[in-house]
């Protein structure tokens, strides 16, 4: 079985609740004012853009594929895609693991 004809999981279904609910579009500026509630920290903001973008890169490669195999897509932008989808989502499983690094010595330290 080849890479390109292996379905690649999304994070988020597209247009599921929790990502237009939660996570902010990374193409567009976050707003600093938000209505009526408690503006999030900067952390959980980048987190959740950067989850949200990798979620739109294995969507999009995910599309492309499906066009590949429809014929209707060219090969050259779906191997990009694919290969953009795997790097972002190995530098989120990166970030993800140092986050629980940095929690697991946080948790051992001393008192």
């Amino acid at each position: 079985m080849s890479k390109l004809s292996m379905p690649i999981p999304a994070i988020l279904p597209a247009n599921s609740a929790f990502q237009t609910e939660f996570l902010p579009n990374p193409f567009t500026p976050i707003n600093p004012v938000m209505a009526g509630t408690e503006q999030p920290d900067p952390f959980h903001r980048v987190f959740a853009t950067l989850l949200n973008h990798t979620n739109h890169t294995l969507l999009q490669a995910e599309q492309h594929m499906t066009e590949l195999e429809a014929g209707q897509d060219n090969l050259i932008e779906t191997v990009m895609s694919v290969q953009k989808a795997s790097q972002t989502m190995n530098m989120l499983i990166q970030v993800r693991n140092r986050i629980v690094e940095g929690y697991h010595e946080t948790f051992n330290q001393q008192v």
